[in-house]
Order: C-alpha cells, then structure tokens, then sequence
C-alpha cells in the first residue's frame, strides 16, 4: 500500500531520510514489543516529558514500521503517550514527525534497536534482560548480543539470569529497592526461591531507606537463619532462660552462649540492670556493648568458693540461683 493511501505525509525540506507527518491516530503499539516497564510513564522523567510537548511539540521523531493497513511504532513509546494523554486533556496534536523502517528489517534487528537506540529513557535493566532473552531465542549467542549490544558477555549472561529470577525478585529490581547487581548475585549464590526471600528481608532490614544493601542482605542472611533455627525447634520446647549468677567474686550473666562477667562492685550491678531491663529475656536480643561500661567478657568465669559476703539490699547468691532455676530473673529481682 502506498504511503498517500496510508496518509503519510512527507515534511517538506527533508533530503536525508524518510521523514513524515504521521496521524496520531493512526499509530498503534504492538504489547509483545513494547519493553516499557509501566513506571516509565508515571515517573517525573514522564511528567517532564509531557510538558515539553505541551510547549513544543514533538521534537525528536518516533521510528515507525507498516505492517499492512497498520502503523506501529518502534521507537517513541513514552512520545507517543504523552501525546495521547495531552489529547486527551483537551490538546489537539494532530500528527507527530516520524521516520519509516526501512524495509526488510528483520525482528531480531528491531529488538536490538531497544538495547541500541539512544532516544529517550534507556530500558529498566529487567527490560533490556527481557530483550537479551529475546534475542538469544533468536537464536543469537551471548557473544553475539554483547557484540551488537556493547555490553561485555558476563553482563549478557547477568542479563538472562535477571531475567529467568522469579517475578518477585524482578519487582524488587523494577521498583528500585533492590539494585539490579545485588539481585543477580544473590540469585546465583543462593538459587531462585532463597533469593526472593532474602532480598525481600533485606529490604525490609534497610529499615527507611527502602532500598536492599549488601549490608542489610547480611542481615537478611543472620534473620533467615535464626527463623529456620526457630523452626525446627521440637513442638512445645521452651526458649533458653536467662540466669543472672552473683557470687563473690564475680557476677556472671548466662544468655545462651553469651557470657559476660563482672567485677563485684554496686556501680557495675546497676549497669547489668540497666542493660537488663533493655534486654528483656534475652530470647532474642544480646546486650548491646554501648549498654555496658567496663563489663569484661570473660568465658572461664566460675562461682567463687570463698564465703558470700551479703550487701544490704541485695539478694544473695543462693536465693538468685533458685530464681533462675525457676526461670528468667528480670532487672527487679536482680535488684
């Protein structure tokens, strides 16, 4: 069919290439090509965009193909709806520049063009995973998409291990909370599945930022760890208790594998209180060492022989070890 029966009309003036002024009703967009994420047509980028060509108009032509009575765009997706949102605020863009395809493109050169073309937004890096992917069932290598692409091989093969992670972890990548690198590292080091479930840990341990960190994936690790420890605890077993030991010599606190002892003296038992009270049962939480002035961690530390001597006030050794006996002795009943 001939450009005048399709309504194409080339701009006057113009000796290199094939430019038109195209109906803006007359584009359509093909969904299994279209590699926009949806975000790129919410972000500022977008809004920006929008306001450019509510002033200006279309500046830089979108790249069209004619597949029968059809004209699809190629390149200018995010034009090509800003348009089409301003049209339908009350503006009236009848038609936009475009260039033609030249004819015999193949769709493998076409899809190149997305990872290729320098016009607009780049692709999200799940978008250009999803295109590596595309191309390779084309029957292309990874030599060969790193080659057309200018990306290195490793990064084509980084590429399609993105692409074949799990839905979850590529909404994590496209929402911007875990970076693209750290997604694929982990899916490698860790397997698919485990992946998703650190990286969302991870995020949720970044605490305000939103945003996953190798340090809070470490994080992420301890947590997961410590859950499945939880899990596989027999039915109905009790969490280890707390016991806080005074003897003469030394007043030693026992939580789980932690062991901190400290001298005999009534200022450093108001600290062991005060750490205490933040503590709680100990079931989880460790004393934190800025909790804990000139407490000396001392693994070897054992009741003393000698004679107890009772401070007024405070209970003695005897009666402490029979309330640990019968369970978590808190900061009152150390007091």
């Amino acid at each position: 069919m001939s450009d005048t029966a399709l309504n194409l009309k080339k701009v006057s003036g113009v000796t290199v290439g094939e430019l038109y002024n195209i109906p803006v009703n007359l584009i359509t967009v093909d969904p299994t090509y279209n590699e926009r994420d949806a975000t790129d047509f919410e972000d500022d980028d977008f809004v920006i965009l929008r306001e450019s060509i509510r002033e200006n108009g279309v500046q830089t032509p979108l790249r069209v193909r004619k597949a029968g009575q059809e004209i699809i765009v190629v390149s200018g997706h995010r034009r090509l709806r800003a348009v089409q949102e301003l049209n339908a605020s009350g503006a009236a863009i009848t038609h936009v520049p475009a260039t033609v395809e030249k004819p015999g493109t193949t769709e493998a050169e076409r899809d190149l063009a997305l990872l290729t073309d320098n016009n607009g937004k780049p692709l999200s890096p799940v978008r250009i995973a999803a295109v590596c992917a595309r191309l390779q069932t084309k029957g292309w290598s990874d030599a060969d998409i790193a080659t057309k692409a200018g990306f290195s091989p490793q990064m084509v093969r980084n590429y399609l291990v993105l692409h074949g992670s799990p839905e979850g972890v590529k909404s994590l990548v496209t929402e911007g909370k875990v970076s693209a690198t750290l997604a694929y590292e982990t899916v490698v080091k860790e397997g698919p599945e485990k992946a998703e479930e650190l990286l969302k840990l991870a995020v949720e341990e970044s605490g305000e930022k939103g945003r996953a960190t190798a340090k809070s994936l470490a994080a992420a690790k301890d947590k997961a760890k410590a859950m499945e420890a939880e899990k596989d605890k027999p039915a109905g077993a009790k969490p280890e208790k707390a016991k806080v030991i005074y003897t003469n010599s030394a007043r030693s606190i026992f939580a789980g594998s932690l062991k901190i002892a400290v001298a005999t003296s009534t200022k450093n038992a108001e600290i062991i209180v005060a750490a205490l009270t933040k503590a709680a049962t100990y079931e989880e939480t460790f004393l934190p060492k800025t909790d804990i002035a000139a407490v000396e961690v001392n693994e070897n530390t054992v009741p003393s022989d000698e004679p107890e001597t009772e401070v007024e006030g405070e209970p003695t050794h005897k009666q402490l070890v029979e309330e640990a006996d019968e369970g978590v002795v808190t900061a009152e009943a150390a007091n």
